[in-house]
């Protein structure tokens, strides 16, 4: 955001509140006739792309076998600490895909509901949508 300000020559938003970040967008995108695409969005396809991969590769593959348990989808669990728990990589990526594949419920973290992880596997081993 900072360097889209400096090359519109805008005061950044502690001095001149009225610049919102959605304006600085507006205006770069007709000053420009560019599309910006923020940097969280593109970490998200390159973050399910990678997870695309992963889930189509062969079970001797060591980032799957880090992740999955031999020769199956099931998600390997680690004995954890006592604590807040930490946010797990694979869980959210099978969120973020869910989500993007166009389900409007809510992704079930529930191991016995295996109707959303196949769904998201089937897509991915499809290389549809987002995975493509």
């Amino acid at each position: 955001m900072k360097d889209f300000r400096r090359i519109l020559k805008v005061s950044p938003t502690c001095i001149d509140r009225s610049y919102t970040n959605e304006t600085v967008f507006e205006t770069f995108k007709s000053n420009f006739d560019s599309e910006v695409e923020l940097f969280s969005s593109t970490w998200l396809k390159s973050k399910l792309k990678l997870f695309g991969h992963i889930l189509r590769t062969n079970p001797d593959d060591p980032l799957r076998q880090a992740l999955f348990e031999y020769n199956s989808s099931t998600p390997r669990i680690e004995h954890r600490r006592p604590g807040k728990p930490r946010t797990s990589w694979l869980l959210q990526s099978f969120q973020d895909a869910f989500g993007m594949l166009g389900r409007n419920e809510e992704y079930d973290y529930n191991y016995n509901n295996r109707e959303h992880q196949s769904f998201v596997i089937t897509n991915a081993l499809n290389r549809q949508s987002i995975f493509a």
